[in-house]
């Protein structure tokens, strides 16, 4: 499995999807990340290309424990697997929006 990740920096922004601090998507070493997904392999693999890129990365197995993780870590920029049991990924959503 081979993950790439591809940040680029445009002069259209949509304010409902960029982070707050769009700038640190560009600057790897002062953005925090937080993944969430259920399935181990994903979030191994993704925490760990990451880091390589010199992001600080945080993850969690659960909605639950992503939501916690995020109430404590305040990252810049969340990925979330949509189809969770428990919480899914868009009750984790709806949850750190508000």
């Amino acid at each position: 499995m081979q993950i790439n990740i591809i940040i680029k920096k445009t002069n259209h922004l949509d304010s409902t999807i960029v982070p707050h601090n769009y700038h640190n998507l560009l600057n790897p070493k002062s953005m925090k990340i937080l993944a969430i997904d259920d399935q181990q392999l994903i979030l191994m693999s993704l925490e760990k290309r990451l880091i390589e890129l010199g992001y600080d990365v945080k993850t969690a197995d659960t909605g639950q424990k992503g939501i916690d993780i995020f109430k404590q870590f305040s990252p810049d920029l969340v990925i979330v697997d949509i189809n969770m049991p428990g919480l899914s990924g868009l009750d984790v959503v709806k949850h750190i929006r508000i």
